[in-house]
């Protein structure tokens, strides 16, 4: 029997679409490819860690979505005009 623990993630559904995509274009299972991501985003933690950098790469990330959100907010106002004015 396999040694580890189970966990559980939820995930949009065109993420969880690209998974299978990408894991079947290597051709592990989508489980083995979740794995491997985890544990190589672990790996690339600890190091941004080690180096003293982790709360500087969350902020740019969260600086990210904030920046992503605001644009797909704005592009929804643009659309929601446009369909006002045809």
């Amino acid at each position: 029997m396999k040694e580890g623990a189970k966990m559980s993630i939820w995930l949009e559904p065109a993420t969880k679409e690209e998974i299978q995509r990408l894991a079947g274009r290597i051709g592990i299972t989508p489980s083995k490819f979740c794995r491997n991501l985890v544990v190589v985003g672990l790996q690339e933690t600890q190091t941004m860690e080690k180096l003293g950098i982790l709360q500087a790469a969350m902020w740019l990330d969260e600086l990210h979505h904030r920046i992503r959100d605001r644009i797909e907010s704005e592009e929804g106002r643009v659309a929601r005009m446009v369909k006002q004015l045809g």
